[in-house]
């Protein structure tokens, strides 16, 4: 098993293989977006990947 340590982490964002972003948002919280009513209100979304 690979030792998830800071040193692990770094190598994997340098080289790209993050893997926890989509490229865009997903569907399940594009569809939630969609039905709130205040456009100015402010969400947060712990871990949406480089966001």
């Amino acid at each position: 098993m690979k030792s998830l340590n800071a040193e692990y982490w770094n190598q994997q964002y340098i080289t790209g293989k993050t893997e926890w972003d989509m490229g865009f948002a997903s569907p399940p919280l594009t569809d939630y977006f969609s039905q709130i009513k205040n456009k100015d209100s402010k969400i947060l979304i712990p871990g949406a990947g480089n966001a």
